[in-house]
C-alpha cells in the first residue's frame, strides 16, 4: 500500500517512528551529555558543612543531588528542539506524502517522546550518583523515606520543564526559519530583558516575575496548567509560522 492511500493517523505514526529511528544521534548526545553531567556531579557535593561535638567526634555533611544532571538535560532539550527545525531535519519529512501540518504534529509527538526519555534517564542518573558516592566514599547516606507521590511529582515536574525547553527551542528555530533577522532580534530581546532586570532589581522586572509565576509555583496542578498554557501558545505560534512558510513555498 502506498503512502498516498494511508489515513492521516497512519502517516502520522509512520512519521513519528521514522523520526525516532532517524534522529538517533539526539539520543546518543543525551547519553553523552548526562555522562558529562555525572562526571561533574562526582567531583564533589553541591554544598557541604561540618560540625563537631565535645570529644573526638566530628561530622562532615555533604549534599549530593542531580541538579547538574537536570541542568545539562534541560540545555540538551533546548538544543534538540532547535535542531529539529533546521533544514537537515525539517525537510526529511517530505520524503513522505505529507504536509507541514502533519510534519509539525509529528514533531510535537517526537518532542514529547524525547522529553519522557530525558526525564527518566535524568532521574536514573541522579540515583546513580548517590549510589556511587555511597559505594566509593566512606559516607553514610541519609535520605527521607521514599514516597511514591513525591517521586511522581518530581518526575512530572522535570518532564514539564524539559518539554517546555524543547518547545522554546522549537519555537525559536521556527522563527529563524521564517526570517534570518530573528537570529539578531531574539538574542537582542533576551539580553535587553536581562539588562532591564539588573537595572530595576528584583520584584520589578519581567524575569523575576516570570520566575515567581512559573518556577516558584508550589501547587503541582497550577504549575502544570501554567506550563501547559505556555507550551500551547508557543507551539501554536510555531505551527502558524510553519503554515505561512508552506504558503510562501
Amino acid at each position: 500500500m502506498s503512502l498516498a492511500n494511508l489515513k492521516k493517523s497512519e502517516i502520522l505514526q509512520i512519521l513519528f517512528l521514522f523520526k525516532l529511528k532517524s534522529y538517533s544521534a539526539l539520543f546518543t548526545s543525551l547519553i553523552l551529555v548526562q555522562i558529562l553531567a555525572m562526571l561533574f556531579s562526582l567531583s564533589g557535593p553541591i554544598s557541604s558543612g561540618s560540625f563537631g561535638f565535645s570529644g573526638p567526634i566530628h561530622v562532615n555533611i555533604g549534599y549530593y543531588t542531580g541538579d547538574i544532571i537536570v541542568g545539562f538535560t534541560l540545555v540538551w532539550g533546548f538544543v534538540a528542539g532547535l535542531l529539529l527545525t533546521t533544514k537537515k531535519y525539517y525537510m526529511v519529512d517530505f520524503l513522505f506524502v505529507t504536509t507541514r501540518k502533519m510534519s509539525q504534529v509529528a514533531n510535537l509527538l517526537f518532542l514529547v517522546a524525547i522529553s519522557i526519555i530525558g526525564t527518566l534517564t535524568a532521574q536514573l542518573a541522579g540515583g546513580f550518583i548517590q549510589s556511587v558516592n555511597v559505594f566509593f566514599n566512606d559516607v553514610k547516606l541519609v535520605t527521607n523515606p521514599l514516597i511514591i507521590s513525591e517521586l511522581l511529582l518530581s518526575i512530572g515536574s522535570l518532564f514539564f520543564y524539559l518539554l517546555f525547553m524543547t518547545i522554546i527551542g522549537y519555537f525559536i528555530g521556527m522563527c529563524v526559519q521564517l526570517h534570518k533577522v530573528f537570529i539578531i532580534v531574539l538574542p537582542a530581546i533576551f539580553v535587553g530583558t536581562i539588562v532591564q532586570a539588573v537595572r530595576l532589581g528584583d520584584g520589578y522586572n519581567f524575569i523575576t516575575k516570570s520566575y515567581y509565576f512559573i518556577i516558584q509555583e508550589s501547587i503541582f496542578v497550577l504549575f502544570s496548567l501554567k506550563i501547559f498554557v505556555l507550551i500551547t501558545i508557543l507551539f501554536v505560534t510555531a505551527f502558524l509560522i510553519g503554515k505561512r512558510m508552506e504558503v510562501q513555498q
